[in-house]
């Protein structure tokens, strides 16, 4: 997959920032077009019953355009403090819809979808975005960015979860073209006492060197920490510019009463992480 084409979800909140700075970064270094989008449904702020008061519905529209504007005068304003390059290969939508169902149907649209990690739960609710519900059904590969993150440049190394199974492999394939452009890959596995059983005469890491990428394989135990702050301890420490993984192996509504690692990672991302189901 080369990535050409880049989505962006904005609402003004820090993580939507964050998002943004690394899409056009991503959107520099792939000569990809980057788009822009802010979706909301006003209605929502009126199922109470204060529809009843033309008053206040007026007072939640003009509130909602007031959002829109700001998000598409900070989009552009951001483009051009950080990218006036890419202004061509920019453009913005607004529409008024149920912000997930819209992102999600979008994001098909596109190679990637770049997010703010959720929850953002600072703007308001119309606007409000979940990165999880996204990854899970869009069918596309999803960036999600923490809040705070912020650099200068794409970190060089990349780290791959590997478990061997399906949404591992299936994160693996849509970060190819990301991963050959980095200097260096290790694909970490966490364990007590085993890792993913290779297939006889294949190898995850042979196939990655095949693909011209310097790879390593590092395994670590769990110890008494979960698999998720396993993962995040090691992308804490190796400088890493991105982990890839695949998202929910389980089921979503395990993982969300239960815990889970895709559960866990997206609530405490340092670095950000591409993930796919």
């Amino acid at each position: 997959m080369t990535i050409r084409n880049i989505l962006v979800p904005f609402n003004t909140a820090g993580a939507s920032a964050a998002a943004l700075a690394i899409a056009l970064k991503m959107a520099k270094k792939y000569d990809a077009h980057v788009t822009g989008l802010f979706c909301g449904d006003p209605r929502i702020a009126l199922r109470s019953g204060l529809g009843a008061w033309p008053e206040l519905v007026e007072a939640v529209r003009a509130g909602h355009e007031r959002l829109r504007q700001e998000a598409r005068d900070r989009f552009h304003a951001a483009i051009a403090a950080e990218a006036s390059d890419r202004a061509g290969k920019t453009h913005w939508i607004a529409v008024e819809r149920e912000v997930d169902t819209a992102i999600m149907e979008y994001a098909r649209y596109v190679d990637i979808t770049v997010i703010g990690a959720s929850p953002e739960g600072t703007v308001s609710e119309e606007t409000e975005f979940h990165a999880d519900r996204i990854c899970l059904a869009s069918g596309r590969p999803v960036l999600v960015v923490p809040k705070d993150y912020r650099t200068d440049t794409l970190g060089e190394h990349a780290i791959v979860a590997w478990d061997g199974k399906r949404a591992a492999a299936r994160a693996l394939g849509d970060a190819m073209q990301i991963l050959e452009s980095k200097s260096k890959v290790t694909v970490l596995s966490v364990g007590e006492d085993h890792t993913p059983e290779p297939k006889e005469g294949l190898d995850i890491v042979e196939h990655l060197r095949r693909h011209g990428l310097e790879t390593e394989f590092v395994h670590i135990p769990r110890k008494d920490r979960s698999v998720a702050k396993a993962i995040a301890g090691y992308c804490a420490t190796s400088g890493a510019g991105i982990l890839v993984m695949g998202a929910y192996e389980h089921s979503k509504f395990n993982e969300d009463l239960f815990g889970g690692v895709t559960h866990s990672v997206l609530r405490n991302l340092t670095i950000p992480t591409l993930m796919a189901h």
